[in-house]
């Protein structure tokens, strides 16, 4: 079998880290290979938080391609919020 260049095959990379936030809060991320931010959360404990971040990894390698790599869609423009107005009482 050749290498991953000669297949022509790209298997993205993901990372899962855990940071300790505050005496009880654990937070967890999910990074992709170039280091930005796919997922993230908290929990209260390392071993809930290492669950969590692990499993957001497993459900994430579940996904189809299509779902992992959004860069692969187009980018649509955030609209503007609508300014809130009240009608006058009737």
């Amino acid at each position: 079998m050749g290498s991953l260049e000669s297949t022509g095959r790209n298997h993205p990379m993901f990372e899962v880290t855990l940071r300790k936030r505050g005496r009880t809060r654990w937070e967890w991320r999910v990074f992709d290979g170039t280091g930005r931010e796919i997922m993230r959360g908290w929990e209260t404990s390392r071993p809930a938080a290492r669950y969590k971040g692990e499993r957001a990894l497993f459900l994430l390698l579940l996904a189809p391609l299509r779902v992992r790599a959004p860069e692969l869609k187009t980018a649509v423009p955030p609209s503007k919020p609508r300014a809130r107005t009240r009608l006058p009482p009737s």
